[in-house]
């Protein structure tokens, strides 16, 4: 028998939990306190790396985040540190600060493209590799705490008991997840959707098939349309990215989505049209896909805790990457004196924090 004052595994895991907790806060707090503390004889970027590896340290030892995911924190912390060194487009060594200058290599050219992240990516995975990951990551929270089903019925419900509206709800809810999470995994999870949707429209027993083809072709159209809004919509537009930045093109994820966009809120409406055409249901069976719709939405409930953090980080994560080009210019300006710092790396900088938040 194991002895009484032996520690029981739920004691063991609170006391680990409490450390996580302490580790979390006390990492940054010593990693702040070691930047106060003058080192004269230590670069200043050698001092800001100091203060990273006590960082992680700290995380690793506590376990205040997953073993992997303090792994990652280097992807964004070492860009924003700016100590990267490269050569410009003559093969002349350059760097991009001052600190790194005085020791010796060259002076600062500001009009260079110094950073790449790639470089310290590739001790991880390719820098495309990285952005998928992370959406990858937030697709699953998103499927995982229902977040997807939500949005779905939330849209369709506001069609009422048209036939028409719901069907433009279903490609509005279809083209819109699917920005964000693969084509395949759209279809897998709203497709069960439109079976209920058509089932509750069936009159008697009687079911309608032309409504529920147009519902699970709505899914299926809508799906892949979304994908091309978002360089993670889907993992040919990763292909693509892949292939731009091998001649030198970077598009980062906003500039994707200025041309991704329009081009869904075209094909979307399109899609419409030929699905809806002579798609008609008579009103017993609208009201009873309605009703549907509004059981479903009662099952669901309030919005959980879960829910809200996820959608939270949802909205953080998705303004962030519309805005990734202009993230890139602040950073290269206000941190790295004019370095320059492509947006395609903010991108995954982004990814990857929606990964630790995750």
């Amino acid at each position: 028998m194991p002895d009484a004052a032996s520690p029981q595994p739920s004691e063991i895991a609170g006391s680990t939990g409490r450390v996580a907790r302490i580790g979390l806060w006390l990492g940054p707090v010593l990693a702040l306190l070691l930047l106060i503390v003058p080192m004269p004889d230590l670069a200043w970027e050698a001092h800001l790396v100091l203060a990273l590896l006590v960082l992680m340290a700290t995380w690793w030892i506590t376990e205040a985040l997953p073993l992997a995911a303090t792994a990652l924190v280097p992807i964004i912390a070492v860009p924003l540190i700016g100590i990267d060194v490269g050569t410009d487009a003559r093969g002349r060594l350059v760097c991009a600060t001052e600190g790194l200058c005085r020791n010796g290599l060259t002076e600062p050219l500001a009009n260079e493209r110094l950073l790449n992240l790639g470089d310290l990516g590739a001790h991880y995975a390719n820098p495309v590799v990285l952005l998928y990951i992370g959406g990858f990551l937030l697709g699953i929270a998103i499927e995982r705490w229902g977040l997807s089903t939500r949005i779905a019925y939330g849209l369709v419900a506001r069609g009422g008991a048209n036939p028409k509206l719901m069907l433009a709800g279903f490609l509005v809810a279809a083209g819109f997840i699917s920005m964000w999470i693969s084509n395949t995994s759209t279809s897998l999870i709203l497709t069960p959707l439109a079976l209920s949707v058509a089932a509750g429209a069936a009159i008697n027993g009687k079911e309608n098939p032309k409504f529920a083809a147009a519902l699970i072709l709505a899914v299926a159209y809508a799906a892949t349309v979304g994908g091309l809004a978002t360089p993670i919509g889907t993992p040919p537009n990763g292909i693509a990215l892949t292939q731009l930045r091998a001649q030198g093109i970077e598009v980062s994820f906003g500039q994707w989505m200025a041309i991704g966009v329009p081009v869904v809120i075209v094909l979307l409406p399109i899609a419409w049209l030929i699905l809806s055409r002579g798609l008609t249901i008579d009103a017993e069976g609208a009201r009873g896909a309605q009703e549907r719709v509004k059981q479903e939405l009662v099952k669901l409930g309030p919005l959980t805790p879960p829910e809200r953090r996820t959608a939270m980080i949802f909205f953080l994560i998705a303004g962030l990457w519309v805005v990734s080009s202009l993230i890139a210019d602040w950073i290269g300006e206000a941190l790295l004196g004019g370095a320059r710092i492509d947006g395609g790396h903010v991108d995954t900088m982004i990814a990857t924090l929606a990964a630790l938040l995750l």
